[in-house]
């Protein structure tokens, strides 16, 4: 007897493995950059426009109070009143007839009463 060996040898192919390498990334569509750019646009347009309203000064015009009448109720009213200042009513009452008006001076913040037909003024 004869012993015999017999060698086989098998070879499995392989199926190729296919890779596919997909990046995403957004692309909006055309109007909505629109839509965005515009939103922006308003939104930085009302912040300054708020932060220019809070920063500006007042003029003198936007200041100016209404004009004092010749009741003594009205006098009272436009005016801080003090222990000193409870004095000087009865000298704001004889100016009525002389100052016909009130205003704040846009510089020191302080008002003065003044006179629109000859431009005299009075600080008070």
């Amino acid at each position: 007897t004869l012993s015999t060996t017999t060698i086989t040898t098998t070879t499995t192919t392989k199926k190729p493995i296919v890779l596919h390498r997909t990046v995403t990334y957004w692309a909006p569509d055309p109007w909505f950059v629109v839509v965005l750019t515009l939103t922006g646009i308003l939104f930085f347009s009302a912040l300054g426009l708020l932060f220019w309203q809070f920063c500006r000064r007042k003029s003198p015009g936007e200041i100016s109070q209404a004009l004092l009448q010749n009741t003594s109720k009205e006098v009272g009213k436009n005016y801080k009143v003090t222990e000193e200042a409870r004095n000087d009513v009865t000298d704001l009452q004889s100016l009525e007839h002389q100052f016909d008006g009130r205003a704040q001076d846009p510089i020191s913040g302080q008002y003065y009463l003044f006179d629109s037909g000859t431009g005299a003024r009075r600080w008070v």
